[in-house]
């Protein structure tokens, strides 16, 4: 049994943590305030698709009314030269005046999701 209980322990410290893909700087973060971090590529062509809202519903559960609709997509060019792209929920109607989304990074790979307009990290 003391065995077990050793194995069992030390499997528990070497088992990898789910990592934060979100550049430190930007944890604890806000939609309010990534715009200190970096600038918004107005023309940057990316949309809310199908692909995205499928992201976006994987990472963070929403409102059925929200799922298919009301989303908003922005980007930005981060002050190290990273692109990461926003989608969450924009109207009042969906999230009560919270945003709830994914912050995604130039090759669509989600980095962390929007729980009431902040950055939080990890994925969940």
């Amino acid at each position: 049994m003391k065995k077990l209980v050793l194995s069992l322990a030390a499997m528990a410290f070497t088992a990898p943590l789910l990592a934060c893909h979100l550049p430190s700087y930007l944890e604890n973060q806000s939609l309010g305030t990534i715009k200190n971090f970096g600038r918004e590529l107005t023309k940057s062509g990316f949309k809310i698709t199908p692909l995205v809202r499928e992201l976006v519903n994987k990472v963070i559960e929403i409102d059925d009314t929200c799922k298919n609709s009301y989303l908003t997509a922005e980007t930005f060019l981060l002050k190290n030269g990273k692109i990461i792209h926003l989608a969450y929920t924009s109207e009042d109607i969906c999230d009560g005046g919270n945003s709830y989304g994914v912050v995604l990074d130039a090759n669509l790979r989600p980095l962390a999701s929007i729980q009431d307009t902040d950055f939080y990290c990890p994925v969940e």
